[in-house]
């Protein structure tokens, strides 16, 4: 026959399984910046309940999760806002000195056509005054066609975008301007009279 101590210490150093899962889950939640958070904290209340109810330990356990489960919260929110306020561009200095807000450079494929050079950037002009717009394009042009000339593409395309707006969901506007290698050689913008 086991001694009333003995039966008592079995109790004692039960710990309720979920709350260890909880406990898991919570360091796991601060590791992936808080993408389990949410099962965290769901099992941190199901095994603080658990616990109230039943004769396991493991308070501390769930105490420590859900301090971990919150504070992944935390972090993912402080991510994601961290992330929606970046800028979506990098700044490059072209070889004249002036410096863009690059998007992207990418090659361009469009079915049925030869492929093309496309440089995507974010102007601070509006893109009604096309005037302006198209003498800030035909300065990037002579950045871009030296790249065009080494792709061995006949078609280039410039895409002017507007300053995104919003935080999670993000607009912008846009206009663009194609260039195209003709026969002699030369380079022309598509709106270019004859």
């Amino acid at each position: 026959m086991t001694e009333p101590n003995e039966q008592s210490a079995d109790i004692v150093q039960r710990k309720s399984r979920l709350a260890v899962t909880s406990f898991v889950l919570g360091i796991l939640a601060l590791l992936s910046f808080g993408l389990l958070s949410l099962p965290c904290i769901i099992c941190g209340h199901l095994a603080s309940r658990k616990i109230k109810r039943c004769a396991v330990s493991g308070k501390r356990l769930v105490v420590a999760s859900l301090v971990m489960g919150y504070l992944g919260v935390l972090l993912f929110v402080v991510a994601v806002y961290w992330s929606s306020t970046r800028p979506t561009y990098s700044l490059y200095t072209m070889p004249s000195g002036k410096t863009i807000k690059l998007i992207g450079l990418q090659k361009w494929h469009e079915v049925g056509e030869d492929n093309s050079i496309a440089l995507l950037y974010q102007t601070d002009i509006d893109l009604n005054s096309k005037d302006e717009l198209r003498e800030e394009v035909e300065h990037i042009w002579q950045f871009l066609q030296v790249n065009a000339e080494q792709e061995g593409v006949t078609k280039a395309r410039i895409l002017a975008h507007s300053p995104a707006i919003g935080h999670f969901i993000k607009k912008r506007s846009g206009f663009g301007f194609v260039i195209e290698k003709q026969e002699d050689g030369t380079w022309k913008f598509d709106d270019d009279s004859q």
